[in-house]
């Protein structure tokens, strides 16, 4: 049994828990933003510090405040005060290679100094700021260059190099001079060589297609051969289809206007429009009618425009001259038929000439995806 001495002494649970409560009270008064701003930024130097930080150790909402305080004083700092400031933490640690690579620095001194004394000993009467040299007199008599070399004369070696000519390189094939003048011309000669080059370089050993023979076949103009046709074309004309009683021949642009139409009759298997059509995309169809069915024909092409006029006008021109060139721009601007022509012509002028037999499979093969895009 407790005695009536425990009783009073032994504290009662509100006591306890006055005195839990107190244990963790933080010692004076909250700091200020004034006190907090000055406590981040001087650190042990600002105001009554030793008092602040009492506060501030027990008091954990202080001591979060004064931690972002500095945070923002330290990012709000010039990037070379930073800098200062983390060169003068490393500065302890770069005193010890400073020390080694003066130590470096005066050995070497001291050893140039050494050698110049040595150089100066052994060559009393010549300069002192030069060595000493001994050129050796090379004995060109028939017994001293049959015998060994005396002395302290080194053996002439002789540099291949010299003694021997450079191999000559071969010329270059007629073929790729005639390429190499196309800068002489305007740019659009370069863009187009540019251009079958590229084709020929994704060929590779792939050899030309079969040649479709289509079902029905242009007169004139040339479009199962050719993509774009001359501005000046009026007249369409094909092949007459066996047992066709009669043809539907409709001519529009791409974009969905029709520019003719016509129903003709069996033995009519032409179409001349009343005036040239301007450059823009077309599509041409043909409808036979047969006892059985209706076959139809469709080919998309375009006309030339002033610029591609132009191109076509030089290669024209050039097409003797200079046939590859010639045929590049013809294939630039989608006559893959007169670029095949115009190859023919160089293979003529070139004979046996690997890049001109490139062209020509490159030529061909285009001649025979646009036959086999006929439907």
């Amino acid at each position: 049994m407790k005695t009536e001495w425990q009783a009073q002494v032994e504290p009662t649970p509100l006591e306890r828990r006055l005195r839990a409560r107190l244990r963790h009270v933080s010692i004076g008064s909250c700091l200020s933003f004034e006190q907090l701003l000055t406590l981040a930024r001087q650190g042990h130097h600002a105001p009554n510090y030793h008092t602040l930080m009492q506060h501030v150790i027990t008091c954990r909402e202080c001591r979060q405040m004064v931690l972002q305080a500095r945070a923002l004083v330290q990012a709000q700092r010039p990037s070379w005060a930073r800098w200062l400031q983390r060169l003068a933490l490393l500065r302890p640690l770069m005193w010890a290679p400073a020390a080694g690579v003066a130590a470096l620095a005066l050995a070497f001194f001291l050893w140039q100094g050494r050698e110049a004394n040595q150089r100066i000993a052994e060559n009393p009467t010549g300069n002192a700021g030069e060595p000493s040299v001994s050129i050796a007199q090379h004995d060109t008599s028939p017994t001293s260059m049959g015998g060994t070399q005396s002395g302290t004369a080194l053996p002439q070696l002789a540099d291949s190099r010299l003694t021997q000519p450079e191999p000559e390189r071969p010329p270059a094939p007629p073929s790729q001079r005639e390429l190499q003048q196309a800068a002489q011309y305007p740019s659009f000669v370069g863009n187009a060589v540019k251009l079958l080059s590229q084709a020929a370089a994704t060929l590779g050993n792939r050899s030309a297609s079969n040649t479709v023979t289509p079902w029905l076949e242009f007169i004139q103009p040339d479009l199962q051969r050719n993509i774009s046709i001359l501005p000046q074309t009026r007249r369409f004309q094909w092949t007459p289809v066996a047992e066709a009683s009669g043809y539907l021949f409709i001519l529009r642009r791409t974009d969905g206007d029709t520019i003719a139409q016509a129903t003709l009759a069996a033995d009519k298997n032409e179409f001349t429009l009343d005036a040239p059509l301007p450059p823009a995309q077309y599509e041409v169809r043909i409808v036979a009618q047969l006892p059985d069915q209706a076959r139809t024909l469709r080919r998309e092409f375009y006309v030339l425009n002033p610029e591609q006029q132009q191109r076509y006008a030089w290669a024209q021109q050039y097409a003797e001259k200079s046939p590859l060139l010639s045929a590049a721009v013809f294939y630039q601007i989608d006559r893959f038929e007169d670029a095949l022509r115009c190859v023919e012509r160089a293979a003529r002028k070139y004979p046996n000439d690997p890049q001109v037999d490139l062209w020509r499979r490159v030529v061909q093969l285009r001649i025979n995806l646009r036959l086999g895009e006929y439907d």
